[in-house]
C-alpha cells in the first residue's frame, strides 16, 4: 500500500470512485443484457410465428 504514496483519505476516495464506476458499469451491463435478451426473444418469436404461419396456410 505504501507504494501508492497516498494518505488513507485518497485511498478511500479512490475506492469510492471505483465503487461508483462499478455501479455505473453494472447498470450499463444490465441494460445491455436486457436489450439483448429482448432482442433474442423477439427474434425467436418471429421465427416461431413464421413457422406456424407457414404450417397453417
Amino acid at each position: 500500500m505504501e507504494s501508492l504514496g497516498g494518505s488513507p483519505d485518497t485511498a478511500a476516495s479512490v475506492l469510492y470512485d471505483r465503487s461508483w464506476l462499478n455501479a455505473y458499469t453494472y447498470k450499463i451491463a444490465f441494460r445491455t443484457e436486457t436489450f439483448l435478451l429482448l432482442t433474442f426473444v423477439s427474434v425467436q418469436l418471429g421465427y416461431l410465428y413464421r413457422i406456424l404461419r407457414s404450417r397453417l396456410i
